[in-house]
């Protein structure tokens, strides 16, 4: 019988009236959401907090002690980084060893019981109390400020007020955030990771519904954090729930893998004419090109709003793009050549071909810059700020499918203000462009492991797999830019100009660190992925 205790009696020991700081920062390491896993924490501090005992720690949930530590984290050798921890402390031992990494501390009572510290969001009573204090608009003190909930016009109309709420469900896929969904109407989205200022996912959303645009789901309400001197944080975000049949990424990965894994031992190369005579991906990657110049025109149509407003993009805007871009080079090229102890030889190649070239990349595309910036004349706008496959929807029938678009906060680790910042709508398709990638690349990886192939022994060789993923990636790559380009010309023929070509081959490298530097803090076997993107840009007989 396994020891379901031993766990637990590891855990660091607390007393109820005092959560120690070193409990929240070991509980941040351990989380997929954290961004410093790699860098380390030098010290934490609790910028506001609901302590155990406090008269306003049960406010949200009645039954058990429970509250909100919002912590500064002060990484090793980087800027501070604020953080929402829920809790919720619990009677006895846990109950359940399937999630080890939410349950933060054991706690001693003083009465001589023991109870346990965990991930608030673990507990779904607290969930649904968030609901509801978002659906009911409640107002709870905390030590240096106060929390608020805000409903919208919508959420009376999805749930009647004398209407109770149906249990929330967590959603377990891995994000930045923290999902719960509300039976079949709503999700709420809890933003670990805070910055002052309202989340630019709550803004954006608002601003496209008052400007009629179809493809993102309704923002229904959110819950706020007012500090004492009324500087106001988003903590979370609820929306309608849109059916659908699964994200892009998930729809697109399938249909790569269904034909590599098709692909007869007789002849490999038929699986490359098979994808010349398929229209229904490149259908559908089209059809989101267009969808995201759609949302490009939209974002782009209300001069009289500052926040939105479209402004001309100037060479000096492209030379701060790429000054931005040799900085992050230069923070990451010492971790780079720490992770080449871990590489295989042809990584490492590719690692030193990117070491060699990336600087002269940054000259070429400097130099570009204003001859053709000022030939075309582009605007820089409020984009979506972390495009990818995976922050879109499948939605609609089987044959005539849709797309829905999601998650317009950015990527959580620029600042508030970069997120918010209005640059060129070539950064949104550098974002898709690299996904369709990532998905090529992990349908090769996931093809050879189901075959066990290491060789072309058996006639499949991975030579021919990798091939035929090539081909799909740049079928996918150019159906998806063809309806971008077509959209925003009104020319089905229309092809990015060679200023967007330039603009784009910066965002591509810009996106394509952001990668690497995501991979080594977290998923140090995927760095080949954007190294590989990074290297063909580097190279300028292939470049982009």
């Amino acid at each position: 019988m396994t020891d379901r205790t031993q766990p637990f009696d590891d855990l660091p020991v607390c007393h109820a009236g005092e959560l120690p700081d070193a409990v929240f920062a070991r509980f941040l390491t351990r989380q997929r959401w954290f961004g410093s896993k790699a860098r380390g924490i030098d010290r934490i501090e609790r910028i506001d907090d609901l302590q155990p005992g406090d008269s306003t720690a049960t406010a949200f949930n009645e039954a058990e002690p429970c509250g909100l530590a919002i912590v500064a984290v002060h990484p090793v050798e980087a800027r501070s980084e604020s953080y929402a921890i829920p809790w919720v402390i619990r009677p006895g031992a846990p109950e359940d060893q399937e999630s080890p990494q939410a349950i933060l501390a054991r706690i001693e009572t003083e009465m001589g019981e023991t109870a346990h510290l965990r991930e608030g969001l673990t507990d779904l009573r607290l969930a649904a109390a968030w609901f509801d204090a978002i659906r009911f608009q409640r107002s709870r003190p905390t030590r240096r400020g106060w929390i608020r909930g805000v409903a919208l016009p919508g959420l009376e109309a999805a749930w009647p007020a004398d209407q109770p709420a149906p249990a929330p469900r967590p959603l377990s896929a891995e994000q930045s955030n923290s999902n719960l969904t509300f039976g079949q109407t709503a999700i709420l989205k809890v933003f670990r990771k805070l910055e002052r200022g309202e989340n630019p996912d709550l803004e954006m959303g608002r601003f496209l519904a008052r400007h009629g645009f179809p493809q993102v789901p309704e923002v229904l309400g959110h819950l706020d954090w007012v500090a004492s001197d009324q500087s106001l944080v988003t903590l979370a975000m609820l929306q309608r729930l849109v059916p659908n049949s699964g994200s892009a990424w998930t729809w697109f990965l399938n249909d790569l893998s269904s034909r590599l894994n098709a692909m007869p031992e007789a002849d490999p190369t038929l699986g490359a004419a098979t994808l010349a005579t398929e229209d229904r991906a490149p259908g559908l990657a089209r059809l989101l090109g267009q969808r995201t110049a759609e949302l490009h025109q939209v974002l782009a149509s209300d001069p009289d709003d500052p926040g939105f407003a479209p402004e001309p993009y100037r060479a000096e805007d492209h030379r701060r793009l790429l000054d931005e871009v040799a900085e992050r080079w230069r923070r990451l090229e010492p971790l780079l050549t720490d992770h080449l102890s871990h590489t295989t030889p042809i990584e490492q190649a590719t690692v030193e071909m990117v070491v060699a070239g990336f600087p002269a990349l940054v000259n070429r595309l400097r130099v570009q810059a204003d001859d053709l910036v000022a030939q075309a004349s582009p605007r820089r706008i409020r984009v979506h700020g972390d495009y990818h496959l995976g922050q879109v929807l499948v939605v609609g029938e089987p044959h005539a499918p849709d797309v829905v678009l999601l998650d317009f906060e950015g990527e959580p680790a620029r600042s508030l203000e970069a997120r918010k910042a209005k640059t060129s709508p070539l950064k949104d398709v550098a974002g898709m462009i690299r996904s369709f990638d990532y998905a090529a690349t992990l349908a090769v990886h996931a093809a050879r492991d189901l075959r066990g192939e290491q060789s072309a022994s058996n006639g499949n060789d991975p030579v021919a797999i990798k091939t035929v993923a090539d081909q799909w990636r740049a079928q996918m790559t150019a159906a998806f830019e063809e309806g971008y380009f077509a959209t925003l010309s009104n020319d089905q023929a229309a092809h990015p100009d060679a200023a967007s070509r330039t603009i784009l081959a910066a965002h591509l490298a810009d996106k394509a660190l952001y990668e690497l530097d995501y991979e080594l803090n977290n998923r140090p076997d995927w760095v080949s992925i954007p190294l590989k993107g990074l290297a063909a840009l580097c190279d300028p007989g292939v470049g982009y």
